[in-house]
């Protein structure tokens, strides 16, 4: 019974602690890691996890769509070509959207936000530098009728990596 009580804690406290796979590493780039530094992007996870944005401007609900591209994806060796992926979001919102490999075998979920006026996409799970994502679109009206970029990279959590990126700005029901 004293072993179990000495157990637990140490269960509890292994569960609260970011692993490689919460932060985009894979197990063989964790295990690298010292003690000390996978503490510290532990923390840092847990500091940045809840951004969003600060301002919000008064800008169009958008309909984004992403295709064509590669995304890493657990456990985190390689980049998997994902399959066309689709959302829609408000100002103001942030959410998590799930790329899944064309061979369905893998998945991720990649983290957006939208301020009114900017799309943010992947931001780094434990670096504050990129806390508001690492491909940014500023508003344009040529997303009125429907804008694509294309050959977008990233350098957040998923690592997207020559991906096609379209957006829409949708009528806004008052």
């Amino acid at each position: 019974m004293r072993r179990l009580l000495l157990i637990l804690p140490i269960f509890a406290l292994l569960a609260s602690c970011a692993g490689p796979t919460q932060l985009g590493f894979s197990q063989q780039e964790w295990q690298s890691m010292t003690p000390q530094k996978r503490q510290q992007l532990s923390d840092q996870y847990r500091a940045l996890s809840s951004y969003k944005p600060a301002t919000v401007y008064a800008g169009p609900n958008i309909h984004v769509t992403l295709g064509k591209g590669k995304a890493a994806m657990p456990p985190f060796a390689e980049k998997y070509r994902f399959a066309p992926s689709e959302f829609s979001i408000k100002p103001g919102k942030c959410k998590h959207v799930q790329l899944s490999s064309v061979d369905s075998t893998h998945y991720t979920e990649m983290k957006v936000c939208y301020d009114g006026l900017h799309l943010s996409l992947d931001p780094s799970k434990y670096d504050p530098t990129k806390i508001m994502g690492t491909a940014h679109f500023a508003y344009n009206p040529l997303w009125l009728s429907g804008f694509s970029y294309s050959d977008v990279t990233s350098s957040g959590y998923v690592n997207l990596e020559d991906t096609t990126v379209s957006i829409k700005a949708l009528n806004n029901p008052q």
